[in-house]
This record gives structure tokens, sequence and C-alpha cells, in this order.
């Protein structure tokens, strides 16, 4: 990491009053920690925030602070700005009134001495946010229409770019990429003890705290390295309240969602010679158990847990419209190239495949027979 970087980073938080923190769309727990962390130091250091993710989200992280002030788009995107002349003659009295019918505004300015004209004033456009803040993020076009639609505010404001993908194309002013870390909580982390490990207080310590136990399962992933457990020590020393994470997040199921689940464990299949978990959630389970898409959040690890070792977990979801099918990759396999073969949509780090107008069995098949093409091949990482 460029040594210089720490100084360039502080410059930006210096020079900056109006912070806009992003990340990408479908975003796991990991995302939003590191979000809502992040925007609760900018929150001490006096700095005005805007935490957006675009579209809407499934978070088991409800319960932190701020998690409410996440929004979905861009709000209040310009500032239109008119900037008088005063160097000739200073103002005595300023004031503003509208139209009857309230479609114009007037502003009226007094001169101590002499007079204003049109050449003494300017009028530009100026984005309202002074710094961005993108986490968990490998390409601006992760972002979705929040980049797409608003190119010019990424282009025109500084960047910083906050991950721990190896595939991070570098696209900030700042760019605080560490690969070797299993979450982006934990480069979250390094990224504000580098301003001061002092602006950590007990609530982004417990959103830091948070984002790692989720996107590390736990402690329980075969990629948690020894440093995601000094920065979850650290954080608790900091004050990050572990049961409250705990009983949030693995212990505060309903019983209508556990009814869910114990649904579709019962339709669950596992097929040991290509080590994948299968199972379907129907319309009629949901309609049971009174329930909805969002208490499948979850389900994968619940499988993995009961069912046994395996590459690959298949879920399909029946819905109105035909069938979803979410599949989470557990080996190391190239997800860009699965989600080609399956025509999906990656969501970091699993797929969702959706099928208009087809039933759950035949979408499962469809979907099934995509998945062996695919592991069948001599190279699929």
């Amino acid at each position: 990491m460029d040594p210089n970087l720490k100084e360039k980073a502080k410059k930006l938080l210096q020079s900056s009053k109006n912070i806009l923190l992003v990340t990408r769309m479908h975003p796991q727990d990991d995302s939003i920690g590191s979000l809502l962390a992040l925007g609760l130091v900018f929150e001490k250091l006096g700095k005005e925030i805007s935490l957006v993710c675009h579209g809407p989200f499934t978070s088991s992280l409800s319960f932190l602070p701020n998690h409410d002030q996440i929004g979905t788009a861009l709000q209040d995107k310009n500032n239109f700005i008119i900037t008088l002349d005063t160097t000739q003659a200073k103002v005595s009295q300023f004031s503003y009134d509208f139209d009857n019918d309230g479609n114009k505004l007037n502003i009226y300015i007094t001169p101590e001495d002499g007079t204003y004209d049109s050449s003494h004033v300017e009028t530009q456009i100026k984005a309202r946010y002074d710094l961005i803040v993108v986490v968990d993020v490998r390409d601006l076009e992760d972002l979705g229409p929040l980049y797409t639609e608003n190119t010019k505010l990424f282009f025109e404001t500084p960047i910083v770019n906050i991950d721990n993908d190896h595939a991070n194309t570098q696209f900030g002013e700042v760019n605080w990429v560490n690969p070797k870390a299993a979450t982006t909580s934990e480069v979250a982390f390094e990224f504000i003890s580098s301003i001061g490990e002092d602006l950590i207080n007990e609530n982004s310590a417990t959103s830091l705290l948070a984002g790692i136990i989720a996107e590390t399962k736990s402690f329980q992933r075969p990629d948690t390295t020894s440093q995601a457990f000094n920065v979850a020590a650290r954080l608790i020393q900091a004050g990050a309240d572990q049961q409250q994470i705990i009983h949030n997040m693995f212990k505060n199921k309903s019983l209508n969602t556990l009814r869910l689940w114990g649904r579709a464990l019962m339709n669950v299949a596992f097929i040991p010679e290509e080590k994948i978990i299968v199972t379907s959630v129907t319309q009629d389970d949901f309609d049971k158990t009174d329930t909805s898409n969002e208490d499948v959040l979850g389900l994968e690890e619940e499988l993995l847990e009961n069912v046994g070792n395996a590459d690959v977990v298949v879920i399909c979801v029946e819905n109105k419209e035909g069938t979803d099918a979410f599949i989470k990759p557990i080996s190391d396999m190239n997800m860009h190239r699965l989600n080609q073969e399956l025509r999906g949509v990656l969501l970091h780090d699993r797929i969702k495949v959706e099928r208009k107008g087809v039933d759950i069995e035949e979408a499962k098949k469809e979907i099934m027979a995509s998945l062996r093409t695919f592991m069948g091949k001599t190279d699929r990482t």
C-alpha cells in the first residue's frame, strides 16, 4: 500500500463537508456494516453524510444505528449557486420571498453604497457532494443505476475506494484496497484507524464487528484469516456489543421463519457425487407459514449446517411470476463464468436466476442441468 495514501486520505477528508457513502447493488451485511461504521465516523468528524445503496435490499443488520437512513436513490443531486460580486459594494440587507403562485423566488439585496447590476451576478450548478466514499465495490459498474444515471457526479467528485477484492479496478483517487483481508469491514477498520483509532466508538465498532461476523459466518469460513480475529478483538475492546450482534443475527428468527426453513429442509436433496445441495420453497410453503421471500435470507447457511459438506447450494423459490433460484458456490469457482452459464444476476457471493413463466420443477431441472454442465468442464475456476 502506498505510504502516502494515509496523508492523501486525510487531506480529502479535511477538505470535504458533504460526503456521499455508497455500496454495491444487492449488498452483503459486510457491505452494510462497513457503510454504517464509516458514516458514524464521518459524522463524528462533523461531516454531512448521505448513505445510499441503489434499489431495495435485504439486510439482517437493521438493529444497527443509522440503518434506516440508507437511501435507495440519490436525493438533491446538485446545488444551484448564485454568486454576487460584492467587491465594489458591500451588502446592507438581504431578503427573499415567492410570487403569489409560489413558482418564482425573488431575492432582494440592498448595497451599503453604490449599485448592483447583472454583471455582478454569476450562476453555477455544483454537485452537493465534495467527496464520495465507495465501499465493497470492485468496479463502479457494480453500483448499478446509482452510477450509470449519475456518471458526471462520479467523474467530477474525488472518490475514496475501500474494498478487499483482489479484482478491484482501483478507480479512486484513494484506493484503500487490501485483498489479504477476509472482509471489507476489516479494511474499513484499517482506514478509520489510519485517520485516528479514537474515532471508533461503541456503535461504529458494533457495525464493523457485525460485518465481519456476517461475512465470515461467525469465523467459520475457511478463508477467515488471523487478521479477522485480531480486528474483532480490537473492536470488542473498543466497545462492540458482540451479544447484541449474535442475538439479532442468529437468535431472533421468528417461529414462522423457522417453520419455513423446516419445510425447505424436508424438500432438500444432497447429490454427494457432485456435492450439490438443492431445495425448493413453493408458494404453498409461504402461504402455510405466513412468510415471504425475505424469510429465505440465511437459509443457505442452515442447509450447510444440517445437510453436510457441499460445493454449491441451490434454492429454488416459487413466486407469482415464475421461479427465482439462488445459487451459492462454496468452493472456489469462477462466479462470473458460472453466472454467464446460468444467465443470472451476480449478487456478490451468490447468483440470482430468474425464470419468469416457468414452474418451479421445470426451472429446477434447467438450472441443475446448466450447473452440471459448468461443473463438468475441466476448467471452471
